[in-house]
Parts: structure tokens; sequence; C-alpha cells
């Protein structure tokens, strides 16, 4: 169910904001991000980083997909 996939999120999301991630976690699983945090380009907050982890990987998708054959 797609409200029980929201509500997960959420309380994920909710439960990360609780605390404050350290910068050398977020550089070990989101080293993009965390040079992003660390240039001042995005903040440390979960809900941001999750959503430019995304956007990277659909980035990788389309570059991927464009590529000449």
């Amino acid at each position: 169910d797609i409200k029980e996939v929201k509500e997960a999120i959420k309380l994920m999301i909710n439960n990360l904001r609780s605390v404050q991630i350290p910068l050398a976690l977020i550089s070990q699983f989101m080293p993009v991000q965390y040079k992003k945090i660390r240039c001042g380009i995005l903040i440390n907050d979960p809900e941001e980083m999750l959503k430019d982890r995304i956007i990277n990987c659909i980035d990788d998708y389309v570059y991927a997909t464009s590529l000449p054959v």
C-alpha cells in the first residue's frame, strides 16, 4: 500500500532529523551529498540529502540511456 510506504518514509525522516548525522557517516555512504554539504550547496537534512541522492541516480540513468549506440 502506497500510504504505508509514505508513512514509513515520513517516520524514517523524522527519526533521522531527531539526531545529528555525523559528517563522517555521510561522507562514507553519500559522498556526493557530503561534498555538497561541505561546499554549502546542500543542507545537512535527511530529506534534502535523500532527494539529492535520488536526483543523482536519475541523472546517471539519463546519461547512460542517452549515449549513442
